[in-house]
């Protein structure tokens, strides 16, 4: 009796997910159920609804509506006066909410404070982040930042970019050693050297 041939899968919050489960009980067992904890740890079945029958299937489950993101136990069990349940169906809900900033464009003096940065929400139970730059016709980068307890974030400095110069991002959490499903893209343009409103060096002669 299992819930689904995958049985740990992740999604972003707002996205859809299937479920299948298959048995080879016998028609006596005419009563079943699904049970699925958030994760707090609560047993809440109203969010989604699945699992009524020995078999199914249930496509397009919305995760609009879920209040909290990580890690969701599915599973389902049927009964004739003796429970027999399935094995459980691991889903990982998140939101990264990838934002991706720039320092705005700087006079040459100003240089080294040429900047992109990305931040993005802590994922529950992430080792470590993987985020992904691509540019038409550039090569893809890759970092990978470390994990901090409150805010995530990541800076490129103009050593590291183009100026004016469109990059796509994303990010990617690893949990239990498992790297996840990556944030949506977002397009941001490199920022660049300007000449005007800058200041100019004085000449004095004595």
């Amino acid at each position: 009796f299992v819930t689904t041939a995958n049985s740990e899968a992740s999604v972003l919050k707002g996205d859809k997910f299937d479920i299948r489960w298959i048995s080879n009980l016998t028609p006596d067992y005419n009563s079943c159920g699904q049970s699925t904890v958030k994760p707090n740890g609560q047993t809440d079945n109203t969010i989604w609804l699945y699992g009524s029958g020995q078999n199914g299937y249930v496509p397009n489950i919305d995760t609009s509506n879920v209040s909290l993101v990580g890690t969701y136990n599915l599973s389902v069990w049927c009964t004739n006066g003796i429970s027999i349940i399935s094995n459980t169906a691991k889903l990982y809900v998140i939101d990264y909410s990838l934002n991706v900033s720039t320092s705005g464009d700087k006079c040459l003096s100003e240089q080294a404070n040429l900047a992109i940065t990305e931040t993005w929400n802590i994922v529950p139970g992430a080792t470590a982040y993987k985020i992904t730059r691509t540019s038409p016709s550039l090569p893809t980068v890759i970092y990978s930042p470390l994990v901090a307890n409150q805010k995530i974030e990541a800076s490129s400095t103009s050593a590291t970019f183009n100026y004016n110069t469109q990059y796509t991002y994303t990010v990617a959490a690893t949990v239990n050693g498992v790297e996840q499903i990556a944030s949506l893209p977002v397009t941001a343009t490199s920022p660049s050297i300007v000449n005007t409103n800058c200041p100019q060096p004085t000449l004095l002669l004595e």
